[in-house]
């Protein structure tokens, strides 16, 4: 039997990392089913309740290493692992389990991750040192590839999608949530999700231009906290702020879950990159407010797709009137997505096939 370990941000309760190791999972055993798969996790028991694989402790250097010894594929991914924006231990952090899986002679890829920002001078150098050992590499951004390109990795580097683009329809589970919510099927829902950013300050820009939305579009306002513990005290901020109909998605713990929730939205305004990508999964239109390239990068793939960036917020950009500008071309949109999906699905199946091919 095949063994494979993966790291990534997983074990947190955030619904987008969550969802790209489901999506990483079912791409890979719809290949092979027989596959014995080892997450490293920050919370064990929940990883392997949620994806019934094997998972182990990711600070305990002793679970670390049996799980690395005992592999035949280490794969990196994916997410924004490989930046230091978050911290400057953040790059060492996620380098370290793959040069230790170098130093044991096992292969190494990098799967679906998006590279950067980097700052640190030594990060540069890590990050280049243990790239060119790897045996398999795919970013899901020009910007990553760029990036990569601009430290002086001279290797193939493979372009593909986020891996929540590998599930298929018959993993999700099926729920009337317009019925939950006591809704009509006229009644459009729109959806903004948000993170904490600089003591929320661009909340209140936010809610002038997604109340002029409401306004004209007389649609019941879902904030949806894609990582609840985190992003509450945000939400909460902008429903009290807002002067329409809006409630607060109640805590959804499963990614399958919320990746169905999305499909009941006509429009979504997003902040954290997976609201966008779950909305494009379900080819639901969206607008984006970028706090990191990696958001204008997914949002620069379709040329339907707008965005403003955070920072531009605070400063007075009329939100409502960009809004109301997408709002409009949504059906456009709407079938761009339905063509750009099927896409990103042969090209994770391509390269799924690929990594897995490195055993």
């Amino acid at each position: 039997m095949k063994k494979i370990t993966i790291s990534g941000y997983y074990g947190f309760g955030n619904l987008g990392d969550e969802a790209i190791l489901a999506g990483m999972i079912h791409s890979f055993k719809k290949i092979e089913e027989d596959l014995d798969i080892t997450v490293l996790s920050s919370n064990p028991e929940y990883t392997t309740r949620l994806f019934e694989v094997n998972a182990v402790s990711r600070t305990s250097v002793k679970k670390l290493l049996q799980a690395v010894y005992s592999c035949d594929l280490f794969i990196s991914g994916g997410g924004s692992l490989l930046q230091d924006i978050t911290g400057g231990k953040t790059i060492p952090f996620y380098l370290f389990p793959i040069f230790l899986a170098q130093m044991m002679g096992k292969a190494t890829a990098v799967y679906a991750q998006g590279v950067g920002p980097i700052e640190r001078s030594i990060n540069k150098r890590m990050l280049k040192k243990v790239g060119q050992k790897l045996d398999f590499v795919s970013l899901r951004d020009l910007y990553s590839i760029n990036l990569i390109r601009e430290l002086g990795l001279n290797r193939k580097i493979n372009r593909t999608a986020d891996p929540v683009f590998s599930l298929t329809d018959s993993y999700l589970p099926e729920i009337n949530f317009r019925k939950e919510f006591g809704l009509t099927s006229q009644r459009k829902i729109i959806g903004v999700s948000v993170r904490p950013w600089k003591e929320q300050e661009y909340i209140p820009e936010l809610a002038k231009g997604v109340q002029k939305l409401a306004e004209q579009t007389e649609a019941l306002i879902v904030i949806v906290p894609l990582n609840y513990s985190k992003d509450r005290s945000a939400s909460e901020k902008l429903a009290s702020l807002l002067e329409t109909d809006n409630m607060l998605l109640p805590e959804i713990k499963k990614p399958e879950t919320m990746i169905s929730f999305f499909s009941v939205l006509d429009f979504l305004v997003g902040v954290r990159l997976h609201s966008l990508i779950f909305a494009a999964f379900n080819h639901v239109p969206f607008f984006g407010v970028s706090y990191d390239p990696k958001v204008e990068a997914f949002v620069d793939k379709f040329n339907q797709g707008d965005f403003v960036t955070i920072s531009a917020l605070p400063g007075g950009a009329d939100l409502g009137i960009r809004l109301s500008r997408a709002w409009q071309k949504r059906t456009m949109f709407k079938s761009e997505l339905q063509n750009s999906t099927q896409k990103f699905k042969k090209l994770n199946e391509k390269n799924s096939l690929q990594v897995l091919n490195l055993i």
